[in-house]
């Protein structure tokens, strides 16, 4: 006998889904009630870790004191306890990326940048810094004279993270200098996710940060592609809880990812 389908902790009924967590119907696995890990359902995203998966593989090695600043991240998180300080135990998350699922109950403090928090997790694949650290440091972005963000960790002085790969910019603790602040005109700001956010409702939000998930996870198409994928009518995204709008609004927040040749 078929079971009577369950909302989600979201409190959305849809008959018509089943669950991958628990198989039944009536919800999507991320908000299913049968959940039993201490995250409280909160969760968070690091939508560019394809490239960083692909980047640790096309070196063999991944530099323990590198530390990547992910620009699809929406929180930072570390694995070596000795560049952190003041550990805790906090409200756990559930951090999902193109990777797979992982939970931190336990936060500290980044020691080379004081002022930003971050979970911790002795199996993370890298030290990741997040969207999260503009609320703390200022940031900037050159294209003009490389590709580059420098992190401002006083008036004066800059830790400048150089482009590994898509997405990913990288400051190694062992070989790169704080670097002497120098103002230039041609320097453009970063403009923050949080400020992008302001624009959009939580829940036109949440559709945005569900379709940067699902594009990742299907291999990072161009914008376009995916919105044609979602709008086909030989339904190439079964169950798909997202929308082309959606897609929109996750460019508009997060940038848009480029068309491929």
């Amino acid at each position: 006998m078929q079971c009577q389908p369950v909302a989600g902790t979201n409190g959305a009924l849809r008959v018509d889904i089943q669950c991958y967590r628990c198989n039944q119907n009536g919800h999507f696995g991320n908000v299913c009630p049968n959940n039993t890990t201490n995250t409280d359902g909160n969760r968070e995203y690091q939508f560019t870790q394809v490239f960083l998966i692909f980047y640790v593989k096309s070196k063999n090695f991944l530099s323990p004191t590198l530390i990547i600043l992910d620009t699809g991240s929406t929180f930072s998180s570390f694995f070596n306890l000795e560049q952190m300080v003041k550990i805790r135990v906090c409200k756990g998350i559930r951090a999902d990326s193109n990777g797979g699922s992982l939970d931190y109950t336990k936060k500290g403090n980044v020691k080379v940048l004081p002022k930003l928090e971050a979970y911790v997790n002795g199996n993370s694949l890298a030290k990741i810094l997040g969207s999260d650290i503009v609320a703390n440091y200022r940031v900037t972005f050159d294209s003009l004279n490389g590709i580059f963000f420098a992190v401002h960790i006083s008036d004066s002085e800059v830790m400048v993270f150089k482009r590994l790969s898509n997405g990913l910019y990288g400051f190694d603790t062992s070989v790169d200098k704080v670097e002497p602040f120098i103002p230039d005109t041609h320097t453009s700001f970063f403009s923050t996710v949080s400020k992008n956010k302001e624009y959009f409702s939580h829940q036109e939000i949440e559709g945005a940060e569900r379709a940067r998930e699902i594009q990742g996870r299907v291999g990072w198409p161009s914008d376009q592609q995916f919105k044609e994928a979602l709008s086909s009518k030989g339904q190439a995204f079964i169950n798909a809880d997202i929308t082309p709008d959606d897609v929109t609004r996750a460019a508009a927040i997060y940038g848009g990812m480029a068309e491929h040749s």
